[in-house]
């Protein structure tokens, strides 16, 4: 007799191995043979004794003892069970039995077409006892008096027709997706990169919602990784650190300069090998240091030329709440620019921090077509009146990094030299946003920061130039950095908003007396020079910032 149970791909040329009634079975032999004194027919329950050349031992509490050969257990005993599958579904003895016959790697028999021998049989076999003695021994309010009961009531089945199938040409099995993959080919950094924020998204195998919250549920941080890995778009991922069940997100980078910072509930991992720009990771901050000397400053204004007043605004533009929260809160930061310029004259220099499109920002104060920019990294940008200036170099540089205790990545200045159209006089404007933590001067210190902003504009700047440099430093004027910098370049303007930490310095025009002093240095009085004065400084508000914007007026 060939073995044929559920899976008709097994190999028939295996006979049935071992002896059933004292003799070797045959395909011609009907399946009969004792147990416990009763004879058995093709009706009873496949119940029976082997003898040892494949499965001897006992049947001891759901645990076989005995020897099975290197054959895959395979196949299936529900059709054996069907008529009773109602009363054995609701025995706790069957359900772990069938549990543990779950766990056998079947698919291995399916995929690879392996000969599903005697120990299927033998399973079988044993199986059947067990769930007997559970359902006739086992149900609540009888008493267990034999591990094997004498008699047993038959289980009415169809007689099946056995068929001999023929060995075919193993299938290759399909690429799982959920397999773990571990490998080096992974870089964590401290930001979030989503629709609008330098990212896309990219729905991965058994993604939940739709959106940027399109995630995967109950993964971990691998699995999620491996998920990435099987879809060809995905870059990075997001993986949340305290949520239960845990949440997966697939992200494809659009620009991951614009990526925002991100706090300790979220991990996020690029691919290496896909991810063309990775944000930077974090340093030791030897990088940045710089010894700041006496001497270096830029308090000194060379400019000449017709008389000049220019109009500078500097605002963080809060942009993750602001337009990412709240979608802009219907222009209302370009409304208020375009307020201020209404009152008085056009701005002809605009400096932004957390700034991720600054074409946005200019369309909503409807002066898109008057401007012209220049977009650092790390949401940066700056805008000239195109009108007036003509722009005749740019770049950008960075020059602090965060803390580690506050780290979002590396900070920088961006700049351009402009020419005025009508009298030819030439400005190096440039913007920066300052390292946290606040006042600390990044991992570099203030007066590294001190140095290598100012040692941006004199590397690039023309000796006959109008410096002009805004920003949110994240120092106010109690710190380290902005009294250093007090000491190297005017001071045109502070804003109040956090103790005051957004400024606009000019080395021409300025306070006349220093009002930071750094122990050890000498206090000096900083001239205005070329006949250089501040003309008008206002706090312009919020518009929806957590900060104001600062616009200051300047007489050249």
């Amino acid at each position: 007799m060939y073995v044929r149970g559920a899976h008709a791909e097994a190999d028939a040329d295996l006979p049935l191995a071992g002896t059933f009634a004292g003799r070797r079975l045959t395909e011609a032999d009907p399946m009969v043979g004792t147990f416990g004194g009763t004879m058995m027919t093709e009706a009873d329950p496949m119940l029976g004794t082997f003898d040892g050349s494949v499965m001897a031992g006992t049947f001891d509490e759901s645990v076989m003892a005995g020897t099975f050969d290197e054959s895959v257990m395979a196949g299936s005993f529900e059709s054996v069970m069907s008529d009773k599958a109602d009363e054995y579904a609701s025995n706790q003895s069957f359900r772990n039995t069938r549990a543990v016959l779950a766990r056998s790697p079947t698919s291995t028999c399916d995929r690879q077409k392996l000969a599903c021998r005697a120990g299927v049989a033998a399973m079988i076999l044993v199986t059947c006892v067990g769930l007997m003695v559970a359902l006739h021994g086992n149900s609540p309010g009888s008493q267990q008096t034999s591990l094997v009961p004498t008699s047993l009531r038959p289980v009415k089945r169809k007689a099946q027709v056995v068929t001999v199938v023929q060995p075919v040409e193993p299938v290759v099995p399909a690429v799982d997706t959920t397999t773990i993959v571990q490998d080096d080919d992974w870089t964590e950094r401290a930001v979030n990169c989503y629709p609008g924020s330098g990212g896309e998204v990219v729905l991965l195998d058994g993604t939940d919602g739709s959106g940027p919250d399109a995630h995967v549920p109950g993964l971990s941080l691998e699995e999620c990784k491996s998920l990435c890995n099987a879809q060809e778009k995905c870059e990075a991922v997001v993986f949340t650190t305290n949520a239960f069940p845990s949440r997966c997100y697939g992200r494809a980078i659009v620009d991951a300069d614009k990526c925002v910072p991100f706090g300790q509930d979220y991990i996020m991992e690029f691919k290496t090998s896909r991810t063309k720009h990775i944000p930077d990771g974090m340093s030791d901050g030897s990088w940045c240091q710089a010894s700041l000397p006496d001497d270096f400053n830029l308090n000194t204004c060379n400019s000449v030329g017709a008389p000049l007043e220019v109009k500078i605004l500097t605002y963080n533009l809060y942009w993750w709440n602001l337009f990412g929260v709240h979608h802009g809160a219907h222009g209302s930061a370009g409304q208020l620019i375009a307020s201020a310029a209404e009152k008085s004259k056009a701005f002809d220099l605009m400096g932004f921090q957390e700034c991720q499109d600054i074409s946005r920002v200019l369309t909503d104060a409807g002066m898109r077509d008057e401007f012209g920019t220049v977009v650092g990294p790390h949401s940066i940008a700056l805008a000239y009146r195109k009108a007036s200036w003509t722009a005749l170099e740019h770049g950008v540089e960075d020059v602090a990094e965060d803390r580690k205790d506050q780290w979002y990545g590396r900070r920088s200045v961006v700049w351009v030299r402009l020419q005025h159209a009508s009298t030819g006089r030439t400005i190096f404007f440039m913007n920066h946003h300052g390292p946290l933590p606040v006042n600390s001067g990044g991992v570099c210190g203030g007066a590294a920061t001190v140095y290598n902003v100012l040692k941006v504009a004199k590397d690039n700047m023309d000796s006959g130039d109008v410096v002009i440099l805004t920003g949110d430093f994240n120092s106010d004027s109690h710190s380290l950095e902005i009294q250093l910098m007090r000491q190297r370049i005017h001071e045109v303007a502070t804003g109040t908003v956090f103790n005051g930490i957004d400024h606009v310095f000019s080395n021409c025009a300025g306070l006349a007396l220093q009002r930071g002093m750094v122990p050890g240095l000498e206090t000096r009085e900083l001239a205005g020079g070329a006949g250089a004065t501040v003309v008008e400084t206002r706090d312009l508000g919020s518009g929806g910032s957590d900060h104001h914007a600062i616009e200051a007026v300047v007489s050249l």
